[in-house]
């Protein structure tokens, strides 16, 4: 039972920090611009954490399955 209630106050502050995120997104969306070697983009500043942190699992998730199908000495140390 108490498992139930932690896991039922962790989706209930996922939502309230869910809900503030979607005020600061109303109020001021601002604006990121990232450069290199002459691209750029420029894109929201929400968008950009986004893709960011997707990114970021991304090449978390790419290592994982490296070290799941060809482990080396690189990866695995």
């Amino acid at each position: 039972m108490t498992r139930l209630i932690l896991w039922t106050l962790l989706f209930a502050l996922l939502l309230i920090f869910g809900g503030v995120l979607a005020q600061l997104m109303q109020q001021d969306a601002g604006v990121m611009m990232i450069t290199w070697n002459g691209w750029m983009l420029e894109t929201t500043f929400w968008s950009g954490i986004a893709m960011l942190i997707m990114g970021g699992l991304m090449l978390m998730f790419v290592i994982v399955v490296w070290r799941k199908i060809a482990p080396t000495n690189l990866l695995c140390n």
